[in-house]
């Protein structure tokens, strides 16, 4: 894993302080840049169970005047433990750095600096300690100045995209942001990235959040990267996160404090947010069931609540359909209508959503007719998305009504594709996108007014079997009997009944009705009788 480029006191640096001067640096000149955060004097030989990362080590030689084997083995040990190098003092008690040593350090790319013996460690600790001190106090002014500007920008109730830019501003690079409702923020990336490219980004920083500094991937790119995971309360199926990627400046030390910070404010704020657009999701959702039903009369009224959900439903088409689907794909509502807020932000047109008797609605609005289509087919692919098992047909169906131009006929839309819904389901149409010009004979049936003729024509052609105890089997006899193409033993598989039990209700009904079922007129008319009672029944006939 990458290190931070961090700011402080280096080699190269720590060489330029007065209390050094004439020193240098014999090896690790690789690694000059590396940060020294404390100075430490040598006072033991086992000095190595005493360090921290980032140390520099300095000795006046004494404790190896007579072993400088020890001297080499030590500078191993240093190594290992991350301290950052080391000075020696020569032509005192050292009269030179043994080669030895020095191969050693070369080896290790290990910093040895050779210290003049005129020198006084004191003066080295407090200037280097100074400059330490410093830089430190900088970072803290700089995370204290981020803090204050976010926290203003939060308080003067700026948009997402805004903060972004503003921490963008402050670190000078690319800010991005997956929110607890799984909606993707990126102001810069997404002015030069295609959607598709956005996607696989936020994919990749999903799975970077948390590790530190790394690597990623943009066009063939590799840019080191900070991503911090975003704290949300309860459970959700991804990792909402704030990252920087480091394609402008080097990420320092203070940036990656800065987003450290950010992250627990934002984590704040878009919790809060979130609350605020559920309770608005609420609303929402009442209003889109009351123009589906039809409950709202008044154009006034229906102009003042959308422009209330900044909603533009004026000179708009407008077609309801109704999801058919398997428990459990959507925990709530909420979920259903964040996966239209989806479909929405990848279309020219809108998807509103309610619940209606224990089913989906959708309200798809448009600013042409020839859109719709389009609509339906973006819905159709992201619900076999959500709902494709392996080895097994999507299990759904869309439903759909009319499209209609005027808003108050949005509940004939509703009303004609729930009819479809049950048509479909009664006369089992698998077709996973339905619409009510697709229903044919059915459309022709659904429009014929309930009238004193039509109710003679039915009780001409099925009245006998009404008026039997048995009616309720002899109609579900002979739906499935024409369901399967008037093969008998299917008849009997799909009903778990006996072969000559469906060959003697059938020869009853035959009987009872006075035709042949093998006549294909007679057959005709049956069917399509069967048809219209079911299509009344359906309209609460």
């Amino acid at each position: 894993m990458s290190s931070f480029h961090k700011r402080g006191l280096t080699i190269e640096r720590l060489l330029e302080l007065e209390p050094l001067h004439g020193a240098r640096l014999i090896t690790g000149d690789q690694n000059k840049q590396k940060r020294i955060s404390r100075i430490n004097i040598m006072g033991s030989p086992d000095i190595d169970q005493f360090v921290r990362p980032e140390e520099f080590v300095m000795t006046t030689g004494y404790l190896f005047k007579d072993n400088t084997i020890h001297l080499k083995k030590l500078i191993d040990a240093l190594h290992d433990r991350g301290v950052t190098g080391m000075g020696i003092k020569v032509e005192r008690f050292i009269d030179v750095i043994p080669e030895d040593l020095l191969c050693r350090a070369r080896e290790l790319s290990f910093p040895i600096i050779e210290i003049r013996p005129q020198t006084i460690f004191s003066d080295v600790v407090r200037v280097a300690m100074e400059e330490v001190f410093y830089q430190e106090s900088e970072h803290l002014v700089t995370l204290y100045h981020r803090v204050q500007v976010f926290m203003d920008q939060l308080n003067r109730d700026h948009s997402l995209p805004d903060l972004l830019k503003g921490i963008e501003q402050m670190i000078g690079n690319p800010i991005v942001v997956l929110d607890f409702e799984e909606q993707f923020t990126a102001p810069l990336f997404e002015q030069v990235l295609e959607p598709k490219e956005c996607l696989h980004l936020n994919h990749t920083l999903e799975a970077k959040a948390g590790i530190g500094k790394t690597t990623i991937s943009i066009r063939d790119e590799s840019f080191q990267c900070y991503c911090v995971p975003l704290v949300s309360e309860g459970l959700i199926q991804f990792v909402p996160y704030i990252a920087c990627i480091e394609t402008n400046v080097d990420l320092t030390e203070v940036d990656c404090m800065t987003l450290d910070k950010v992250s627990s404010m934002l984590s704040i704020e878009l919790t809060n947010q979130t609350a605020r657009k559920r309770i608005e999701q609420k609303y929402l959702n009442q209003f889109v069931k009351e123009l589906v039903v039809g409950d709202i009369v008044s154009d006034y009224d229906i102009d003042l609540r959308a422009h209330s959900f900044d909603l533009d439903l004026k000179d708009k088409w407008f077609q309801t359909v109704i999801l058919d689907l398997e428990e459990g794909v959507f925990s709530d509502v909420t979920a259903f209508q964040l996966f239209l807020k989806k479909i929405t932000m990848q279309s020219h047109g809108q998807v509103l959503g309610t619940s209606l008797d224990k089913a989906f609605v959708m309200l798809i609005c448009v600013d042409r007719k020839t859109s719709i289509p389009i609509m339906l087919q973006m819905i159709e692919t992201a619900v076999q998305r959500i709902v494709k098992k392996d080895g097994q047909p999507p299990l759904y169906q869309l439903y759909g009504g009319r499209a209609v131009q005027y808003i108050g006929h949005i509940k004939q839309s509703f009303n004609e594709a729930y009819h479809v819904k049950t048509i479909a389901k009664h006369n089992q149409l698998t077709t996973s996108v339905l619409n009510y010009d697709d229903l044919h004979v059915y459309q022709l049936l659904y429009h014929l007014p309930q009238t004193s003729e039509v109710a003679h024509y039915l009780e001409g052609i099925i009245g006998p079997l009404r008026s039997t105890r048995n009616d309720v089997l002899y109609f579900e006899t002979l739906d499935v009997f024409f369901q399967k193409n008037k093969n008998v033993r299917a008849t009997a598989d799909a009903l778990y009944a006996h072969y000559n039990t469906i060959v003697y209700r059938l020869e009853k009904i035959s009987a009872l009705l006075g035709i042949d079922l093998q006549d294909a007129e007679a057959c005709l008319e049956l069917q399509l009788a069967l048809k219209l009672r079911f299509t009344h029944l359906s309209k609460g006939g």
